[in-house]
């Protein structure tokens, strides 16, 4: 018996999926009030703190991306768009308000996300259950993927509507209106790009759509506009943008990579299951995603998972990675479980598509507890806050000039009167390969004995950065794992006989 076979049925089915949906939602809902009434600079994502200080640098009109070889040593990596929008949403206001009103802005990327999924889930086979696809929308939000990503201040989110953005508008134009579906895509593709390099799975994925549907000139078109895009760019930005944007390119760590494969496939279980339909289309009906027998929006999205999930493993792999890379992977699966629900229900498989869709809430629920039990991921910032406190009460009752390898602690409305040293996520490795460096790097300045006080992991020993601590420091007070230095008074000249 179909279960969708009534709207009465249908709006029960849709209650039930939007119920066990709800932990991952309540979970998500806790972050956002953690990082928002948060107060302090505790990061909710790895090295956010690096954007805190990028966005300072353009609200105070200074070199977005500066030589990372100099004083303060510090890098941006991510587009030009990322910093520059960000830097327009917080300008005006107090520069401790930079992280509150960053993670505001970036929420709204999400709520945009949110927007241009439940719309573009509803095209094509999809629209005879639009209810039911829109919940695909909360689906992608309720999962673990997401997590602290929503509330951060990064370039991920917005980038991902980017993407979303040019699905959108190349399949509700496309075959009509071919050309402006070409250019609207590629205009949208591009505000991806200039969010963050990595993300170009969408026009990739349509490129190949139009090879597939053997729409050659169009795809020629998208591919060297977007291409005249990116190069127009990298020439007005000059040197220092295009060393920027190339530096975060790190080792790999293959290792790293399988790591967070698996946990992204444990924190996406309800969306690893949703391809099951795409795989029920080509065997049950022997369709390819390659030839035009399907519906377009089930093409697109089989052929963008395969694309992105590629590109996702690969850029995984890099150094310092994280599950972030799987965002748009993440949107073509469920797109591709929408779409495919509608498709398998078409071809006399409704009971297999109802169970699918309810199974992979499931699956979602029970992600959902876990999350809210603390037991997949941090709900709440308090312990970091606790910590960064502690810290910083210890910080401000050292003498400056000071330095701390706890970055969160060296921004600049944290340390008034001072110009703050801020090394990049790179300057460890850059150095373990001999980069040279502006006096001899922070190593150097504390041979100089240019600080009055550190502040530096209790696990450092007797040497950070290669200079020797306890030439011209003292060792002080622990707190939160971290000691301090102070600069020792310098010797007496020798009295003469």
């Amino acid at each position: 018996m179909d279960i969708t076979a009534s709207p009465r049925r249908a709006a029960w089915l849709g209650a039930l999926l939007a119920l066990l949906l709800l932990p991952g939602v309540l979970a998500q809902v806790q972050r956002g009030r953690s990082a928002l009434a948060s107060t302090t600079t505790a990061e909710t994502t790895g090295c956010e703190e690096e954007s805190f200080y990028a966005v300072w640098r353009v609200n105070h009109g200074l070199s977005l991306y500066p030589d990372s070889s100099q004083p303060p040593y510090a890098a941006a990596y991510f587009n030009w768009l990322f910093y520059r929008t960000y830097s327009a949403f917080t300008a005006g206001g107090p520069d401790d308000m930079i992280p509150h009103r960053g993670r505001l802005f970036t929420l709204l990327g999400g709520a945009v996300v949110l927007a241009l999924g439940a719309w573009v889930f509803v095209l094509g086979p999809a629209q005879a259950h639009p209810g039911l696809a829109r919940l695909g929308a909360l689906a992608l939000f309720s999962c673990g993927i997401f997590g602290w990503w929503l509330f951060t201040l990064r370039p991920d989110v917005w980038a991902l509507a980017g993407e979303i953005g040019a699905v959108l508008w190349f399949l509700t134009l496309y075959p009509r209106r071919r050309w402006l579906a070409t250019a609207g895509t590629v205009a949208l593709a591009y505000v991806a790009w200039s969010f963050k390099q990595v993300n170009v799975a969408a026009l990739t994925t349509v490129v190949l759509v139009l090879l597939a549907r053997r729409d050659r000139a169009a795809a020629l078109v998208a591919v060297l506009a977007f291409t005249a895009a990116i190069l127009v760019t990298l020439a007005i930005g000059g040197p220092e943008y295009r060393a920027g944007i190339t530096a975060a390119a790190t080792g790999l760590d293959l290792t790293g990579g399988a790591s967070q494969l698996g946990a992204i496939l444990i924190r996406a279980l309800p969306q690893s299951l949703l391809p099951a339909y795409g795989l029920g289309i080509w065997l049950g009906d022997h369709h390819r995603p390659w030839t035009n027998s399907v519906p377009l929006p089930v093409q697109l999205a089989t052929i963008g998972l395969i694309v992105a999930g590629v590109l996702a493993v690969a850029a995984n792999c890099k150094i310092g990675a994280a599950h972030n890379y799987y965002f748009t992977a993440a949107f073509f699966a469920v797109l591709l479980g929408v779409q495919g629900r509608a498709v398998l229900r078409n071809l006399r498989a409704r009971n297999l598509a109802d169970r699918l869709a309810v199974l992979g809430c499931v699956g979602a629920c029970l992600l959902g507890c876990l999350q809210l039990s603390g037991r997949l991921g941090k709900l709440s910032l308090d312990s970091a806050n606790a910590e960064l406190a502690a810290r910083r009460r210890v910080w401000e009752s050292l003498p400056a000039p000071r330095f701390s390898s706890d970055l969160r602690l060296m921004l600049p409305w944290l340390n008034p009167g001072q110009d703050v040293l801020f090394p990049a996520f790179n300057y460890d490795s850059d150095r373990a390969r001999h980069r040279p460096f502006a006096h001899d790097g922070i190593g150097g300045m504390i041979r100089h004995g240019s600080f009055a006080a550190l502040l530096l992991p209790t696990t450092t020993g007797d040497k950070f950065d290669g200079a020797q601590l306890t030439e011209r420091y003292r060792a002080g007070s622990m707190v939160e794992g971290m000691t301090t230095y102070t600069l020792r008074p310098p010797n007496p000249p020798p009295r003469s006989p």
